[in-house]
């Protein structure tokens, strides 16, 4: 079963989910909050510069991953109408 566009996450190491959305920058803002979380101490012990990194490349990582299997999701369902 698929997931909606409209439903997609991202999962952060800590479980913490932070829905997928189509602008780029709302999306890079509801990062940028979780990390600020993260590095503050409220999701438990802080972390480092180089930790916060890392979270935010793993993030990015998801999204790019999940932009690529809606793409190619979409290109089956255009081969299948034809």
């Amino acid at each position: 079963m698929k997931t909606p566009k409209s439903m997609m996450k991202v999962r952060c190491e800590c479980g913490a989910e932070i829905l997928l959305l189509p602008d780029v920058k709302e999306m890079s803002s509801a990062i940028e909050v979780h990390i600020a979380l993260h590095l503050e101490g409220v999701l438990g012990q802080p972390c480092t510069a180089e930790e916060a990194d890392r979270l935010r490349d793993e993030l990015i990582i998801q999204i790019f991953r999940l932009a690529g299997e809606s793409e190619e999701e979409k290109e089956e369902e255009e081969e299948e109408s034809k």
